[in-house]
Protein backbone atom coordinates (compact mmCIF):
# COMPACT_ATOMS: atom_id res chain seq x y z
CA UNK A 1 0.00 0.00 0.00
CA UNK A 2 1.40 3.42 -0.94
CA UNK A 3 2.47 5.72 1.87
CA UNK A 4 1.33 9.00 0.31
CA UNK A 5 -2.22 10.03 -0.59
CA UNK A 6 -3.36 13.21 -2.29
CA UNK A 7 -7.06 13.95 -1.84
CA UNK A 8 -8.94 16.27 -4.22
CA UNK A 9 -11.68 18.19 -2.41
CA UNK A 10 -14.87 19.94 -3.45
CA UNK A 11 -16.13 23.27 -2.07
CA UNK A 12 -17.63 21.46 0.98
CA UNK A 13 -14.31 19.66 1.65
CA UNK A 14 -15.70 16.31 0.51
CA UNK A 15 -13.22 13.99 -1.16
CA UNK A 16 -13.79 13.85 -4.91
CA UNK A 17 -10.78 11.73 -5.83
CA UNK A 18 -7.49 10.39 -4.57
CA UNK A 19 -4.06 9.64 -6.00
CA UNK A 20 -1.75 7.28 -4.13
CA UNK A 21 2.02 7.22 -4.57
CA UNK A 22 5.25 6.48 -2.72
CA UNK A 23 8.00 8.99 -2.07
CA UNK A 24 11.10 8.69 0.09
CA UNK A 25 10.27 11.63 2.38
CA UNK A 26 7.93 14.57 3.05
CA UNK A 27 9.80 16.97 0.77
CA UNK A 28 9.58 14.62 -2.20
CA UNK A 29 5.91 13.90 -1.48
CA UNK A 30 5.08 17.62 -1.46
CA UNK A 31 6.99 18.17 -4.71
CA UNK A 32 5.22 15.22 -6.35
CA UNK A 33 1.81 16.43 -5.15
CA UNK A 34 2.42 19.83 -6.78
CA UNK A 35 2.52 18.12 -10.17
CA UNK A 36 -1.21 17.40 -9.75
CA UNK A 37 -2.18 21.02 -8.98
CA UNK A 38 -5.03 22.04 -11.26
CA UNK A 39 -6.82 24.74 -9.32
CA UNK A 40 -8.88 22.63 -6.95
CA UNK A 41 -8.24 22.20 -3.21
CA UNK A 42 -6.08 19.23 -2.23
CA UNK A 43 -4.81 17.63 0.97
CA UNK A 44 -1.64 15.58 1.17
CA UNK A 45 -1.32 12.80 3.75
CA UNK A 46 1.64 10.55 4.54
CA UNK A 47 0.39 7.36 6.17
CA UNK A 48 -1.83 8.72 8.98
CA UNK A 49 -0.11 12.12 9.15
CA UNK A 50 -1.41 15.26 7.47
CA UNK A 51 1.31 17.11 5.53
CA UNK A 52 -0.25 19.98 3.66
CA UNK A 53 -3.41 21.51 2.30
CA UNK A 54 -3.36 23.36 -1.00
CA UNK A 55 -6.20 25.80 -1.43
CA UNK A 56 -7.76 25.80 -4.85
CA UNK A 57 -7.65 28.99 -6.88
CA UNK A 58 -10.84 28.21 -8.76
CA UNK A 59 -14.19 26.76 -7.75
CA UNK A 60 -14.48 22.98 -8.29
CA UNK A 61 -17.29 23.52 -10.78
CA UNK A 62 -14.80 25.37 -13.03
CA UNK A 63 -11.91 22.95 -12.55
CA UNK A 64 -11.29 20.32 -15.16
CA UNK A 65 -12.70 16.84 -14.44
CA UNK A 66 -10.39 14.79 -12.29
CA UNK A 67 -8.19 12.49 -14.33
CA UNK A 68 -6.34 9.90 -12.28
CA UNK A 69 -3.36 7.89 -13.50
CA UNK A 70 -4.04 4.28 -14.38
Amino acid sequence: MPDDRLYFLDEADHIQGVVEFDCANDVQAIAHAKTYADGRAMELWRRDRWLRRVLGDQPPSRAAPLELPR
